[in-house]
């Protein structure tokens, strides 16, 4: 959520080219209506998925997947190095592969590379390509690089399969995101990491199991198992503890 007197985040939605695009339409909704300015770069595969006409109608922003569009705006770069944020969903095996090996062969990709911004990959694919030793060697190579990777969700997958593999549900995705929006507006600000994670500990600590802190989930250093707690909790009090945050010290909003 923004607040008052602060210029609303500017996030760019990477949507990859998997059954799960459709969820991620919640997740653009939500942002949108908390005041963030967002930009959908969707790969062309997405568009099979979910057309340009629906991520433009929801966001208010023109949509394209080639580079090549409005080329005298350089939205290759322009894009990525304007973002307080990037969120990648449902980030697929294609997708990691090329973030971790630095390929550049549409408007996502190379907004990838020209980000200077947090970067949130919310991974989805089957499970055996989750599983596959290539994706998970991909998937370390982001983390040490400093990208948030949220690894699927168990539950129904494409066809009759079940697994490890679902999308995270969009109010999760979304509460993350405001976690690290905080985190990025703290350190823009001048105000101390330690300040904010210690409000955010207080907020979200009994959500957590023993040992687990906030700083875990906003490095990408915690377990899966760590961060689903705060990925399940209920959304309504997603409101509640962003004021908190974001507001002076004391909770005031």
């Amino acid at each position: 959520m923004t607040s008052p007197g602060r210029p609303a985040p500017e996030v760019v939605l990477g949507v990859g080219g998997g059954i799960a695009a459709y969820k991620v339409c919640d997740l653009l909704r939500r942002l949108t209506e908390s005041g963030h300015h967002v930009r959908v770069v969707p790969t062309h595969a997405a568009l099979e998925f979910v057309g340009a006409a629906t991520w433009a109608a929801l966001s208010g922003r023109p949509v394209s997947a080639d580079p090549f569009d409005h080329v005298h705006e350089v939205p290759h770069v322009r894009i990525g190095k304007s973002a307080d944020l990037v969120v990648v969903a449902p980030a697929t095996a294609d997708l990691l592969a090329k973030a971790a090996n630095g390929l550049a062969d549409d408007l996502l990709t190379n907004t990838l590379l020209t980000a200077r911004c947090p970067i949130l990959y919310a991974a989805a694919m089957h499970t055996e390509m989750w599983e596959h030793p290539a994706t998970q060697a991909n998937v370390a190579t982001l983390r040490d690089r400093g990208a948030t990777v949220l690894d699927p969700a168990v539950g129904r997958l494409t066809g009759a399969d079940t697994g490890r593999g679902r999308l995270p549900e969009p109010h999760e995705i979304f509460a993350i995101t405001q976690l690290m929006l905080a985190d990025g507006a703290a350190r823009a600000a001048g105000q101390r990491v330690a300040d904010l994670t210690g409000r955010l500990q207080a907020l979200l600590g009994p959500l957590l199991p023993p040992g687990t802190s906030v700083q875990r989930i906003l490095s990408g250093a915690a377990e899966p198992a760590e961060a689903n707690p705060i990925l399940a909790a209920d959304p309504s009090t997603v409101d509640a503890w962003w004021a908190a945050v974001t507001g002076p010290p004391g909770g005031a909003a």
